[in-house]
């Protein structure tokens, strides 16, 4: 086990706003504009207990006292290559009162390495979270902070907003349920419905969309499919950008996107391609966080 050489902190701060939709606290630095939004939090000093260290840093760091605690979230350990040791950073849940302010500036006390700068506070809801640092996305998930994100906040995004999302069961649990209502839409027909796409591989961030891929046997089969799938509300798109791609479909209106349907016969490459990639990344972990990396989700 690695030696601990330093304890931090965070607070993960919740405000119901005024639709009654749970937000997160989060602060950016004034004037460091390339450093990453963060939560509350810091060091904690010798012989202190953790609970006064986290609700010492939110008073010193945001100026905000009294909160109700609701839990302990967990620990995590990490090295920091600064500080040439591992840390270990315990998060906990707070719940500020609905009054609080919607934003405002805060200069830093006490006698830590941010004593005396400025932070900017604002809330985010569901899809704006994971814009903060990635070293604070381990508790951001609805199995954790259930009430951050409600089951309308995962499934569903406007045709012009960018939001991805910490993977959720629920998105599997929502294509199973999407898979049987097609099999029952098209029957007789018999094709072959996967599902693809970010929300298909666990451990990494997505976009909160479904992505179903459907193979069939030849034009008419697809032509046939696709009148049925208009009976549960997908729209079609034609090829849409991709050569011999059968049909895309699209689910719900541009104001709140909820699925996307890709439609191959099953010896076009791109059909492949999608089930390999898929698996490939659902076996490989590692690969899994690297082409989130990459591809600019993690």
């Amino acid at each position: 086990m690695a030696r601990i050489g330093v304890q931090k902190v965070a607070a993960y701060i919740l405000r119901e706003n005024h639709r009654g939709v749970d937000e997160l606290l989060v602060f950016a630095h004034k004037g460091f504009s390339k450093v990453p939004l963060q939560v509350p939090g810091g060091t904690v000093e010798p012989h202190e207990e953790l609970e006064t260290a986290v609700n010492r840093e939110i008073f010193e760091e945001s100026g905000l006292k009294n909160l109700e605690y609701r839990k302990k979230l967990g620990s995590t350990i990490y090295f920091r290559s600064d500080l040439k040791q591992h840390v270990q950073r315990h998060d906990f849940l707070f719940r500020a009162p609905r009054e609080t302010r919607d934003h405002w500036e805060h200069t830093v006390s006490g006698h830590g390495e941010d004593e005396g700068m400025t932070f900017f506070y604002q809330w985010f809801g569901a899809k704006e979270v994971l814009k903060i640092h990635s070293d604070f996305h381990l508790f951001l998930n609805d199995k954790k902070i259930p009430s951050l994100f409600p089951k309308t906040a995962l499934l569903g995004l406007g045709q012009k907003e960018i939001a991805l999302l910490s993977h959720t069961a629920l998105w599997e649990q929502q294509f199973k349920k999407d898979k049987e209502e097609i099999e029952r839409t098209v029957h007789p027909l018999t094709p072959k419905i996967e599902h693809i796409g970010s929300t298909a591989i666990p451990n990494i961030p997505a976009k909160p969309i479904i992505d179903i891929g459907i193979g069939v046997e030849n034009s008419m089969e697809a032509e046939q499919m696709v009148h049925a799938l208009q009976i549960l509300g997908y729209d079609s798109k034609g090829e849409y950008g991709i050569e011999g791609r059968r049909y895309y479909l699209t689910k719900g209106p541009d104001t709140h996107r909820t699925h996307h349907i890709h439609m191959f016969q099953y010896d076009h490459p791109e059909w492949k391609k999608h089930l390999l990639f898929r698996d490939y990344l659902r076996s490989h972990r590692e690969a899994a966080e690297a082409y989130a990396r990459a591809a600019g989700i993690q």
